[in-house]
């Protein structure tokens, strides 16, 4: 590509006073077209060099304690010998500050990282050239987005579907009572005390297991005051803890021995021999569930009966079905957009939506967390890079197309209200920006902007689209 000559005014280090100096850019050819590294090769005219170099000697002849020489009064030839290394550094790190990253910050690259330094060519008297490395977000021209071939994903809502959100708002108000009288059955709440070991090796005929310890205690698979769902909650996932519990009665304690075909290996789980689990069954409790009637209906929400409670159900599940049918149609569009435009991630940005992601799930400030992509699972790696280059091609059709949004699209959607049922049945898909988003803060608002030029992008490509 040829240089591009950028004309940049700065204070001369030397004298002080305006003169203007010029560096030269030539922006390098990048490996592809969807690469995130822009290399860019920056001519220094030897005048503000030998300037910058000058200054540098004249404050290390006031400052530098030199052996025979009084402070100010060391030869320009002994400072050279004893300092050029420390002057070259200086000089190349004032110049990169002062002229370098002005003058690349007028090219709009979008950079994120500056990934290497190179002094490529260097001497006190001038010029000098740097090649920089920066990881810049790719400004590929996107192709392929116009009539993509979608299939039409549509979920009917049945009588069932209907059925089984009723029957959900009867499980979440079930109450429970104790017993003591008769033996644990499914969807019982019970409380336990989960005590576990490991064995080495086990005699297959042994039966029943003890619940005296057979080998030393595996602590974190160990629990005291544990509750737990019977055959309805996830309990250490791989093992069967309904049939074993179901028959026993309140206080009662068994032994069982975990399976070869239960374990989920884990960090917590041995690499040998099995787990024996002594389980005591401390509290029981019996569910009853409330009619599904006109109470239900005013328990659940403001309805007076239970057909106006059915049909704000039956209204509500058409709004998430289109939008679920919606959002597959989204999916499908963008994934045919990422193979047709293949682009590089910047590893910088990729670090940022760890961050991001783990800051969010453990409650701490994202530039707290010292994230080294490198370090984290590959599954978790792969889905920041993709999101983000779904992300990255979104953006660069919204370019092209000219499609933003506007302060009264940002405001609605910070202010969209949700109906108090919706949020509480269905939080993943009834909360808005509304919950989590102040639109006065401009980093989210920003983020509220984004996301509605995305949605717009993907509606223009939907457009655009021709369905099988």
């Amino acid at each position: 590509m040829p240089a591009v000559e950028t004309p940049h005014a700065t204070p001369d280090i030397a004298s002080g006073s305006d003169a203007p100096t010029a560096v030269a850019l030539t922006v390098l050819p990048a490996a592809h077209p969807g690469s995130c590294y822009t290399r860019i090769a920056v001519d220094i005219s030897g005048e503000r060099v030998a300037a910058a170099v000058e200054e540098q000697y004249q404050t290390l002849r006031k400052q530098a304690h030199v052996p025979g020489f009084r402070p100010g009064k060391t030869p320009r030839q002994v400072l050279t010998k004893r300092y050029a290394d420390y002057v070259k550094g200086r000089v190349t790190e004032l110049l990169l500050a002062s002229e370098v990253v002005p003058a690349i910050d007028k090219l709009n690259l979008e950079s994120v990282a500056m990934d290497a330094l190179e002094l490529a060519s260097y001497s006190e008297t001038g010029p000098m050239r740097l090649e920089v490395t920066l990881q810049t977000v790719p400004r590929l021209t996107p192709s392929g987005y116009k009539g993509l071939s979608l299939t039409r994903k549509e979920r009917p809502l049945t009588d069932d579907d209907v059925a089984a959100e009723l029957k959900e708002l009867q499980e979440r108000y079930t109450s429970f009572s104790p017993f003591t009288d008769r033996e644990v059955q499914e969807k019982d709440l019970v409380v336990l005390d989960i005590d576990a070991y490991h064995v080495a090796a086990v005699d297959p005929s042994l039966a029943p297991i003890p619940t005296t310890p057979m080998g030393p205690a595996i602590a974190g698979l160990s629990g005291k005051d544990v509750p737990y769902r019977v055959g309805v909650d996830a309990l250490l996932q791989h093992i069967d803890f309904k049939n074993r519990l179901t028959g026993m009665l309140p206080g009662q304690t068994a032994g069982f021995l975990a399976l070869p075909e239960e374990p989920q290996r884990s960090s917590l789980w041995p690499t040998s021999g099995t787990v024996q689990f002594v389980v005591t069954i401390k509290e029981a409790k019996a569910p009853e569930a409330p009619a599904i009637d006109d109470e239900l209906a005013a328990t659940a929400g403001d309805y007076d009966t239970l057909q106006e409670l059915t049909a704000a159900i039956r209204e509500r599940l058409a709004r998430r079905f289109a939008e679920e049918s919606r959002e597959a149609t989204f999916e499908q569009a963008a994934a045919l957009i990422v193979a047709a435009n293949p682009i590089d991630v910047p590893p910088e940005l990729v670090r940022r939506q760890l961050a991001e992601l783990f800051g969010s799930y453990f409650g701490v400030n994202p530039d707290a967390l010292p994230v080294d992509p490198a370090k984290v699972p590959a599954e978790t790696r792969k889905y920041a890079e993709d999101s983000l280059r779904r992300a990255i091609l979104l953006d660069l059709i919204a370019r092209v197309e000219g499609i933003t949004a506007t302060d009264e699209e940002v405001d609605s959607l910070a202010h969209q209200p949700v109906p108090e049922e919706e949020r509480a049945a269905h939080h993943a898909h009834g909360p808005t920006a509304a919950d989590v988003v102040d639109a006065s803060d401009k980093a989210q608002r920003q983020s509220l902007e984004r996301r509605i030029r995305h949605l717009k992008t993907l509606g223009l490509i939907v457009d655009y689209a021709v369905f099988a």
